[in-house]
């Protein structure tokens, strides 16, 4: 930076010198404007310290742009370190909230068998609701009586 700001001086120091011992004049036509009798050496002047702002301006810029990158960079990777210390505090959590299976123990006795209400096992299935008309009701007389 401090190179930088040094080749700047030189560069003003010279064309201050160059503009001072210069006698010649030109005509300068800047977006449709006419300058007449101009000297040279001011043109000159005003060109390198104009290219030297576009420079000190692309300078700038680019060192910007890279300590951006570098910021992402750093913050990509504390973002993966983070990632791959939840992945293993989420592995952690589910070995030890893990249901544990064992194995039935012998002396456990089996469920007993429910048995039905008629008594032999046999479940009395429940009556469908029938609806008025003589071909149903005559239906669910038959399927009622015991062949």
């Amino acid at each position: 930076m401090i190179r930088l700001i040094v080749s700047i001086l030189l560069f003003i120091i010279l064309a201050v010198f160059v503009a001072l011992n210069a006698q010649y004049t030109t005509t300068v036509d800047l977006f449709g404007y006419e300058f007449k009798q101009v000297s040279v050496a001011a043109v000159v002047t005003v060109t390198l310290a104009v290219g030297v702002l576009y420079s000190f301006t692309l300078y700038v810029s680019n060192f910007l742009s890279k300590s951006r990158a570098e910021r992402l960079k750093n913050q990509k990777r504390k973002n993966k370190e983070k990632a791959t210390e939840l992945a293993e505090k989420e592995k952690g959590i589910r070995e030890v909230s893990a249901p544990v299976i064992e194995a039935p123990d012998a002396t456990e006795t089996q469920p007993k068998k429910r048995r039905g209400v008629l008594g032999k096992g046999r479940v009395k299935a429940p009556k469908e609701e029938v609806e008025s008309t003589p071909d149903s009701a005559v239906a669910a007389d038959s399927e009622s009586r015991p062949q």
